[in-house]
């Protein structure tokens, strides 16, 4: 069996301590002896989502499910595939809080806050150069919808990432 352990706190695993929506000691991923993969949510605060829905204590994954915990999207799959790789009995990583594994989206914080942040600042710039109350409101509709399809890319891009 192999356990990965997924939080903030630097004894986990996958230390993820970027993102405060994620607990300190957040999930498990777990491979038994039979191939099958599980993820347990371990009581946190915000949640564990598989496709989408919150999901609590242990539950079994299909290979194509993605897991959610804050804002980030991980990447469970490449966590097992390094941890068997490396011929690792048990739990995977050396030095408690240093992983040897691919952090879990890396830019999930930057990328959900910027994002928005690009969307006001164009709304912002074009408001300033435009007079017309109709403009205004076509400038508003536009940086809403710059904001929109750059959400959309980011979330695409993190999701052939898995």
């Amino acid at each position: 069996m192999k356990i990965i352990r997924v939080g903030r706190s630097r004894s986990n695993d996958i230390v993820l301590r970027e993102d405060e929506k994620i607990s300190r000691m957040h999930c498990h991923f777990i491979c038994d002896d039979n191939g099958k993969y599980y993820v347990v949510d371990i009581n946190s605060l915000n949640g564990t989502y598989i496709n989408g829905i919150r999901r609590q204590g242990k539950v079994e994954l299909n290979i194509n499910d993605i897991v959610r915990i804050g804002n980030q999207t991980l990447p469970w799959r490449q966590y097992f595939k390094q941890a068997f790789d490396s011929g690792s009995n048990g739990n995977v990583g050396g030095d408690p809080g240093i992983s040897s594994l691919p952090s879990a989206n890396r830019w999930g914080v930057f990328g959900s806050f910027m994002i928005p942040i690009l969307g006001i600042i164009l709304f912002i710039v074009t408001k300033n150069k435009i007079r017309n109350p109709r403009a205004y409101l076509n400038a508003a509709i536009a940086g809403f919808i710059v904001t929109a399809v750059l959400s959309t890319i980011y979330v695409i891009i993190q999701i052939a990432l898995i």
